[in-house]
């Protein structure tokens, strides 16, 4: 294990504007390229990153979150993909709200709530178990690295869930992940800075959903 012994910044980006989330609905692919506005959104979150002396930027696989970041990063930047910051998959949150019926009554709810997902069965989700463990290797990643300052491109509901752990520690419950993941306001191209703090091993949220930086 590596011992950091000096703060780190990490900030946190959602994705810019994909076609998707124009587009809206339930039936949303899960690999979508930017628009044209999501593009220019990242004219100032380059300039940001130049500003904030950021080298390495880790990113999702996923098509929209790799445009991001390559669409944001000038020469002297890195880029390296994380599987575990891929979108979460399934309707979770949907899932989450009705988990009180039976099982058949709970399936009913989400097909007549999602549209999109007519054939929908609990096992197409991934379990909270697994979207924790994988949220939980990117933050030891991200505290055990050498850098001082790094960008991670992801999702808002991935974001939402490290922000939680972050905030909350690792023994946040089910209820404050879910809230973090669907409640706060985290938009397209969106900046939310974090410091890891290894004399008190904890994290400080500095500013979430930033979009100050745009032009």
């Amino acid at each position: 294990m590596t011992l950091r012994i000096s703060a780190m910044k990490v900030y946190l980006v959602r994705h810019a504007e994909a076609h998707s989330n124009v587009r809206g609905g339930d039936a949303q692919p899960i690999d979508d390229v930017l628009t044209l506005d999501g593009i220019s959104q990242l004219t100032g979150l380059s300039r940001f990153f130049v500003d904030n002396d950021i080298k390495m930027i880790y990113t999702s696989p996923i098509l929209r979150a790799k445009e991001t970041a390559r669409n944001m990063t000038l020469q002297e930047m890195s880029i390296e993909e994380w599987d575990d910051l891929r979108e979460r998959k399934g309707v979770f949150e949907v899932a989450y709200r009705f988990r009180a019926l039976p099982e058949d009554k709970m399936i009913e709810a989400v097909r007549a709530a999602r549209d999109g997902y007519p054939e929908w069965l609990p096992e197409h989700d991934e379990p909270f178990e697994k979207l924790r463990e994988r949220v939980f290797r990117v933050k030891k990643c991200l505290e055990e690295g050498p850098l001082s300052a790094v960008a991670v491109v992801s999702h808002m509901g991935i974001l939402g869930v490290l922000l939680a752990f972050m905030k909350h520690g690792n023994t946040a419950t089910e209820d404050v992940v879910v809230d973090y993941m669907y409640s706060i306001n985290i938009p397209n191209a969106s900046v939310s800075a974090v410091e890891y703090i290894p004399e008190q091993n904890c994290w400080e949220i500095l500013s979430i959903g930033d979009v100050s930086y745009a032009p």
